[in-house]
């Protein structure tokens, strides 16, 4: 979406069909955010950790912690890259997952919260895009 959005925008299109009707669920992911939560596991108290973990499922999701739909994102993506024209949604076109969520539930037990949320996360995306399209491109 952000390519597209990109490429609408310095192309003068009037329109992004987006290859989905835009009501799947996801979670989305900032760098700072598992920064964050790496340095949260590192400080953790052994005890707090195996109280919300079992010996052969120790492993943490990480998320944002909210599900957002396909739209939702598109949206986001169209907001912060000044993107004015329209997001066309084919439902035509639906091959992808109605459903990609992340279970965060024993993290946000043993208190992490995610700092960085969607409208940041898609800010800090496209702010990186144009500097790295050549490159991403190559």
């Amino acid at each position: 979406m952000i390519f597209h959005s990109h490429e609408a925008i310095h192309n003068g299109f009037e329109g992004v069909v987006v290859r989905a009707s835009g009501s799947p669920m996801c979670v989305s992911l900032h760098v700072g955010n598992m920064a964050g939560v790496s340095q949260f596991e590192l400080e953790l108290y052994r005890e707090i950790y195996l109280q919300n973990t079992l010996p052969m499922l120790s492993h943490i999701n990480v998320s944002i912690g909210t599900y957002v739909s396909i739209r939702q994102v598109c949206e986001s993506v169209a907001e912060v890259s000044s993107f004015k024209s329209s997001l066309l949604f084919d439902t035509t076109n639906l091959y992808c997952m109605l459903r990609k969520l992340m279970e965060i539930s024993t993290l946000a037990a043993m208190g992490w919260r995610a700092r960085i949320q969607l409208r940041e996360c898609m800010t800090d995306a496209y702010r990186w895009f144009p500097e790295s399209a050549k490159e991403v491109r190559a």
